[in-house]
């Protein structure tokens, strides 16, 4: 850990290399091999060579190389690895490398497992970039007992997308509530045929994310409203006993709700299926985000008709100390976070953590981080500036208002106090993997909510005791927001 402090006493170095960026300038619509050329012309300091691992990031690491390559004269190696995988063997797949690209949620069991060094204040102090960062970007999506663990590389937002000509031919406003958003779904499934005002037919199928891996993110995020308020901490455990709350009834409640999405068609869609099929027209409504990588490159025209806004609230909440439903005067929404995106940290088994809190440094920031991660479809706007350049995550299927809204819609989650985030402690993928199973096997056959969720209860309790439960008390603790 010497080593990690080396890094303050060079911070004519961080600096120069700072100044030599700063005097780059990017124009936000040039193409990105214009992009790349003029990076030619960039001031470089030679730097060691740097290894980095891929979680479950393919498709990004070759596009990352080739701009440090382009920018900065050091050399980089990767490799890519699975998720089951990584954690099969966790000290084993970091050995060799110095740095780290992985899913946001595993945040917590890397810090705890002492496998990430914690990025220095004065990394975040001597780097102008980090005060320019969304809020969510620079706290909570990077934070683990109060301390910054890893730099951001951008999450998705999820949303709901809707057909504006649906709702006008139902005569619905866009739904603020969980509870008006499943009206309209059963008001389409109970409808043969529906038009516009020219006769033309209108979409009505419902589609919410249910392929492996994201059924039990849908679930959160409808039961989200209802499990969050202000002033009270359980989620999905109780914070002292560790004991699951995945059975009681706001999850119970919203399975049930979810299930009737599924009652009329059986598949289970990626976001990606989701998102063509909705700016395809295929959808009435849809939960899910905008992505250019879902689309072909040669698109179509921006669809009128898709408009997107934040996910429906709740006007109810559930108390797990008291066990009853409360009344709120209005629909609260609740954002999901920390359910996607990427996050980069130095690995302690780096050789040069100095030389890799640089390249982690680099790929964040503003310009590197919008050409290379706006390529990735599990990431998003992590800058206030990548709003205004939404249209380079979203796609061109979508039109101007409905990126503007998006891009409104980012900026306002950043201020809400109230969010949902499944607790970062060791097993966190074993724990929601068990959950995204049962919730799909329950929308295939169509199957108990209680039963289902029950089993999942139990499975939880099993996975807390392998653990330990004591380990995970401290670990819940440590989660920041919770």
């Amino acid at each position: 850990m010497q080593a990690f402090y080396y890094f303050k006493s060079h911070r004519w170095l961080v600096l120069a290399m700072g100044l030599a960026l700063g005097l780059f300038t990017f124009t936000a619509c040039a193409p990105e091999e214009q992009l790349a050329d003029e990076a030619t012309a960039e001031a470089t300091i030679k730097l060691e060579p740097v290894s980095v691992l891929f979680v479950d990031s393919e498709n990004v690491a070759s596009e990352i190389k080739r701009q440090w390559l382009a920018r900065r004269d050091g050399e980089l190696s990767f490799e890519e690895i699975s998720s089951e995988q990584f954690l099969q063997d966790i000290d084993g797949a970091i050995k060799q490398h110095d740095a780290i690209v992985y899913p946001c949620p595993m945040l917590g069991e890397l810090a705890t497992n002492g496998s990430i060094l914690e990025i220095p204040k004065s990394v975040w102090k001597e780097n102008e970039f980090s005060k320019r960062l969304l809020r969510n970007s620079r706290t909570i999506n990077v934070g683990y007992k109060k301390r910054k663990w890893a730099m951001p590389l951008g999450n998705p937002h999820l949303c709901l997308m809707y057909r504006s000509d649906v709702l006008q031919a139902l005569k619905a406003r866009p739904p603020e509530s969980w509870a008006e958003f499943f009206a309209i779904a059963e008001t389409l499934r109970n409808t043969e045929e529906l038009k516009d005002g020219n006769g033309n037919p209108l979409p009505l199928e419902v589609d919410m994310p249910a392929s492996e891996g994201w059924a039990a993110t849908s679930l959160f995020a409808v039961a989200a409203a209802r499990v969050r308020n202000r002033g009270k901490l359980a989620t999905v455990f109780e914070r002292e006993s560790v004991r699951p709350l995945i059975n009681e009834a706001p999850f119970v409640d919203a399975l049930n709700q979810v299930k009737s999405v599924f009652s009329s068609h059986p598949q289970q869609r990626s976001p990606a299926e989701i998102a063509v099929r909705m700016f395809g027209g295929e959808t009435a409504m849809a939960i899910g985000w905008p992505s250019a990588t879902f689309f072909e490159t040669d698109s179509e025209d921006p669809n009128e008709n898709v408009q997107i806004i934040s996910l429906p609230g709740a006007s109810r909440w559930y108390d797990f100390e008291k066990k009853q439903w409360n009344d709120r005067e209005e629909a609260l929404a609740v954002d999901l976070l920390g359910f996607s995106g990427r996050n980069i940290s130095v690995l302690t088994s780096t050789d040069n953590p100095n030389n890799a809190f640089e390249f982690s440094s680099w790929l964040s920031e503003k310009q590197i981080s919008l050409i290379a991660m706006s390529r990735f479809s599990e990431s998003g706007p992590l800058h206030t500036s990548h709003l205004g350049d939404v249209f380079r995550w979203t796609g061109e299927q979508v039109n101007q208002d409905a990126g503007d809204n998006f891009a409104d819609l980012i900026a306002e989650s950043q201020d809400r106090k109230v969010y949902f985030l499944f607790p970062r402690i060791p097993g966190n993928s074993n724990y929601i993997r068990s959950l995204d199973d049962a919730v799909r096997q329950c929308l295939k056959d169509q199957s108990n909510a209680q039963t289902e969720l029950d089993a999942v209860a139990e499975k939880w309790e099993a996975i807390t005791e392998s653990i330990g439960r004591d380990k995970q008390q401290r670990a819940l603790r440590a989660n920041d927001g919770i």
